[in-house]
């Protein structure tokens, strides 16, 4: 929707500048939290859009030349690839998570029949050690 947008933005003449971030942020959260293919697909159509949109601006200093267009070409790219190291590096960093709280509740899960041992041994050396018939005291 924002890709839509912002060439509507942009066949109607209005200035190129800060409606481009929109997109670029638009793609980079849909890489994070989409389908790769689906963005992939939506980039390629967006892409086609601009070259429509910068055909329809009838302003001369913006006419779509090749080296224009491999430059918007090469920053979609750049957007996707940023998003994409970004979503592998997240990805992993929470499998290493994942890895490191499994490993200590293992840790734990080992560590517990052996603790529950040497409570009992503990216990059982102090319990035996209380006499059996401690002497009565006389209340008088």
């Amino acid at each position: 929707m924002t890709t839509l947008t912002a060439n509507l933005y942009l066949a109607l003449g209005y200035p190129y500048g800060p409606i481009l971030v929109s997109v670029a942020v638009a793609l980079f959260t849909a890489v994070q939290v989409a389908r790769r293919r689906s963005v992939l697909a939506w980039a390629a159509a967006g892409y086609v859009a601009y070259l429509l949109a910068a055909t329809l601006d009838g302003r001369a200093e913006h006419a779509p030349d090749a080296v224009h267009m491999a430059l918007v070409a090469g920053w979609l790219a750049v957007v996707l690839a940023v998003a994409e190291v970004a979503r592998i590096s997240r990805a992993n960093a929470e499998r290493q998570a994942e890895a490191e709280e499994e490993e200590r509740q293992r840790l734990r899960g080992e560590r517990r029949p052996g603790l529950a041992q040497e409570l009992h041994d503990v216990l059982a050396r102090h319990i035996s050690l209380i006499p059996r018939h401690a002497p009565r005291r006389s209340h008088g």
